[in-house]
């Protein structure tokens, strides 16, 4: 129903007055049409949540400015309401809210005040549950919300801070706490500000996957830096501050690779890393520590760093430092040098191995040494030799995932390994710069629309079928952050198995700009554009990748 016109907001007048009844019998049945106009699902449950702060709850009644307060925002919080994704979440959320701060009444004024900044906070309890729990943690995040003054503007529309600019504000946060669980608290409290405010920008619309990915890169790369700066603080102090310690740690250096190393990194990605060191940095003194002294002293650094990683997850930054990929995988060392990664790369590296360091990008720690390991990693990848046998090797490994992994089931719901879905897009165009980095230069680099539009400019792809594979690139990946968003939790799969797989689906097609119609609902809108959109991409994958000359024919 149209819920925006003037017998909308009657309506909206009319629940506040209705919720204040003593004997709810009497007008149950007409509160429950209006609540059921604007979305609500669970009816009673509305009901309970909406009097709690008229009647109060099991702990006791409210005060009577509380009523008072509330009864003043009800119906511009019906008129919000009735306009979200999920009515029943967002006022869930509003309450969680209301539970968390020592008085109700004080909020709700706030409310009043600035109805934007209700309006911001349905939104966000509509879309993630998870996220308005976080806020609820922390009030103090409020202000990274709050509309600005004199402005009809707030903080989620200004400029994204630059990569610089989170580390300076780092920096001061850590430079003010007095010792390293302060440090670490106060690191992981920012990256859960950063991304819950990422989030609220996403479910508003106001940011651009692109912009999101790489502002989650950055924050990855500010807390990376950071956490290596805490760990050298702490092995430094822990050989007494000695000059020849601090000047054998500096020749250390953190690579991304993956997603990250991309700078495409999603709510649930993990983070992919090497480490390494120089191999003979001079002490500062004419003189050269001992390699084996040196290495323990470097080992040291290293398992500190994924220590602080993983103490970070305990204050609930969830992240996972990943060192799959480093020589020899888990049978491998944590950290090599510089000749040692070129030996390895020169005579051991397998084909994937060589497919997955082409996103080495370096991030934190001495340039000259990440510099180095990049440049060592670029030749092991853009610019090897491939023989044809090595790329028929490729071929078949992903063949064998889709086989082993895929199941039929998932073949164009499954976002990440579906047809057509991201690994398609990512093993085409990898493939390309595989076989012709060499010859074009511009194929060089760790980013995967990068490198689709590279393609393109070297005539390896066709404008339409460039643009075909960005454009659902970026919408399979909007998609995987908005399924994070609800819950907290990786999504992959699109599910429509029941009532509440579809509701959800719904509500997250509507977050992203699709909407029903007389015959479909949002999602269904969804589903077909983007089963469309995966078998264009399957066919030019197919064509490009296992060089078939017709589509599958499971594809029609």
């Amino acid at each position: 129903a149209d819920m925006s016109d003037l017998s909308a907001t009657n309506e909206f007048n009319e629940i506040a007055d209705l919720l204040e009844t003593i004997d709810l019998q009497t007008v149950n049945a007409r509160i429950s049409r209006l609540l059921q106009r604007i979305g609500f699902r669970d009816i009673q449950n509305a009901i309970r949540l909406l009097r709690i702060p008229m009647f109060g709850n099991e702990y006791g009644k409210m005060p009577p400015d509380t009523l008072e307060e509330f009864r003043a925002i009800t119906p511009k919080l019906m008129q919000f309401l009735s306009v979200c994704v999920d009515p029943d979440s967002a006022l869930a959320g509003i309450e969680k809210l209301a539970l968390a701060v020592p008085n109700r009444a004080q909020l709700y004024a706030a409310f009043d005040d600035s109805p934007e900044l209700l309006s911001l906070l349905v939104a966000l309890g509509a879309s993630s549950p998870y996220l308005i729990h976080r806020l609820s943690d922390h009030l103090e995040w409020l202000d990274s919300i709050l509309p600005m003054e004199d402005s009809k503007s707030h903080s989620l529309v200004l400029k994204l801070p630059t990569l610089e600019e989170r580390r300076n504000e780092v920096r001061l946060r850590l430079k003010k706490c007095r010792n390293e669980e302060a440090q670490l608290r106060s690191l992981s409290n920012y990256y859960l500000r950063e991304t819950l405010v990422l989030g609220l920008r996403e479910i508003l619309g106001v940011i651009e996957t692109h912009d999101v990915m790489e502002q989650l890169s950055d924050l990855a790369d500010v807390v990376l830096h950071s956490i290596l700066v805490l760990a050298k603080a702490f092995v430094h102090a822990m050989h007494g501050n000695l000059c020849d310690v601090q000047t054998a740690t500096e020749d250390f250096a953190i690579i991304a690779l993956g997603k990250l190393g991309g700078r495409e990194t999603s709510h649930s990605s993990d983070w992919d890393i090497l480490f390494v060191y120089d191999d003979i940095p001079s002490t500062g003194h004419g003189e050269f520590m001992l390699d084996e002294s040196r290495y323990e002293l470097l080992l040291q650094l290293t398992e500190k760093v994924l220590s602080l990683g993983k103490q970070l997850e305990s204050y609930g930054a969830r992240i996972e430092l990943d060192l799959k990929l480093r020589p020899w995988g888990k049978k491998g060392a944590i950290i090599y040098s510089l000749s040692g990664y070129q030996n390895y790369f020169a005579t051991e590296a397998d084909v994937w191995e060589r497919q997955a360091v082409m996103k080495a990008r370096h991030i934190a720690g001495l340039d000259s040494t990440g510099g180095k390991l990049v440049q060592i990693l670029q030749k092991a990848s853009f610019k090897h030799e491939f023989a044809p046998e090595a790329i028929e090797r490729i071929v078949s490994m992903k063949h064998r995932i889709e086989t082993e992994r895929l199941k039929p089931e998932v073949k164009f719901t499954h976002l990440k390994l579906g047809y057509g879905g991201l690994s398609d897009i990512e093993w085409l165009v990898q493939k390309f710069q595989l076989q012709n980095g060499r010859e074009f230069p511009k194929l060089i680099t760790t980013n995967t629309i990068e490198a689709l539009e590279a393609c393109e400019e070297c005539g390896l792809l066709s404008g339409s079928d460039s643009n075909a594979m960005i454009s659902l690139y970026l919408l399979l990946s909007k998609l995987r952050n908005h399924l994070w968003l609800h819950d907290g939790k990786p999504g992959d799969t699109l599910l429509n198995r029941n009532a509440e797989d579809r509701f959800r689906l719904n509500s997250i097609a509507r977050n992203i700009g699709y909407n029903m119609s007389v015959s479909k609902s949002a999602g269904d809108t969804m589903e077909e554009a983007l089963l469309a959109q995966m078998k264009r991409v399957r066919t030019i994958f197919e064509r490009d990748f296992f060089e078939m000359t017709a589509p599958d024919q499971e594809m029609n």
